[in-house]
């Protein structure tokens, strides 16, 4: 079978289990997804309970295969599982494209965070079908659904962590600032005729200091429902979209289907205190600023 372990945020699960689910639909193996993290996280949980995702779940600590700190140790612990039949651990070595993830064999276990599509661009359409919502909009948002389909709608997503004016949090989530977001809707109403901004943000006070008033712009308040997918779902209906560093709103923009959709992201991913490789975060046809 294909194990991939689950961590972080939604966004990051949701990299999380496309790969793993790619990967099994490769192999024609059963995938199941390793939840056990999240029983001693106290900030995150398991995510993806809302999406018609095709996976078993391990709850069960006892049942993952072992892990070891050296990479000897760990390649030895492999061999040795191999030859027994058991999965193999598979770490991520960094977060650029590891062009041999796709090529595995036989049982694996998936730790990492693989934020790039080409994971799983071959299998897109069954990605985006099992990350669909096993349920209907709340009315509230079913009607911004239908704002959005009445004009020609664009997602912008401003991310700001828990103070955007906090240079830690601007250090840990790189968010961009005013000009970035004024030059991106600026390249979007080059493309798109009388474009409807629809802005949603973590941080609203912020996020309406900073758009201006240049375009009309219809501002999604973020709800305390614990229906995030929800949200996420409604950029998807947008018909492009306007992204910071944020694998939220990444997803919000790739999910949407349209080859015709025009999507602007950072040029870099990682802040620069990160110290991180991105460059294959961004899907090629995305246009960076």
């Amino acid at each position: 079978m294909t194990i991939s372990q689950l961590m972080g945020g939604l966004g990051n699960q949701m990299f999380e289990y496309a790969t793993g689910r790619a990967l099994s639909l490769r192999l024609r193996q059963p995938l199941m997804l390793d939840i056990t993290g999240f029983s001693r996280d106290p900030l995150r949980d398991y995510a993806l309970g809302d999406f018609n995702i095709e996976a078993g779940l391990i709850t069960d600590r006892k049942k993952r295969p072992p892990k070891f700190s050296a990479g000897l140790q760990q390649s030895i612990a492999n061999a040795v599982l191999g030859a027994f039949g058991m999965p193999r651990r598979i770490l991520e070595q960094s977060m650029a494209f590891d062009p041999a993830i796709p090529q595995l064999r036989g049982n694996v276990y998936l730790s990492g965070f693989w934020q790039c599509e080409r994971y799983f661009s071959g299998y897109a359409d069954t990605i985006r079908n099992d990350l669909s919502l096993k349920a209907p909009f709340t009315a509230e948002r079913a009607a911004i659904a239908r704002q959005m389909n009445a004009v020609n709608a664009v997602s912008v997503h401003i991310r700001c962590g828990d103070d955007p004016n906090d240079p830690a949090s601007r250090a840990l989530f790189g968010v961009c600032d005013a000009d970035w977001f004024r030059e991106a809707m600026r390249r979007m109403a080059e493309r798109i005729e009388n474009p409807t901004f629809f802005v949603f943000s973590d941080h609203p006070p912020f996020a309406r200091e900073i758009i201006g008033e240049d375009y009309p712009i219809i501002f999604i308040d973020p709800n305390a429902d614990g229906r995030d997918c929800e949200d996420m779902m409604l950029m998807s209906r947008c018909g492009s979209h306007i992204l910071p560093n944020s694998t939220f709103s990444w997803w919000g923009a790739w999910l949407n289907p349209s080859p015709e959709k025009h999507v602007i992201a950072p040029a870099r991913w990682f802040p620069e205190a990160q110290k991180l490789n991105g460059e294959h975060v961004v899907p090629e046809s995305w246009e960076r600023l």
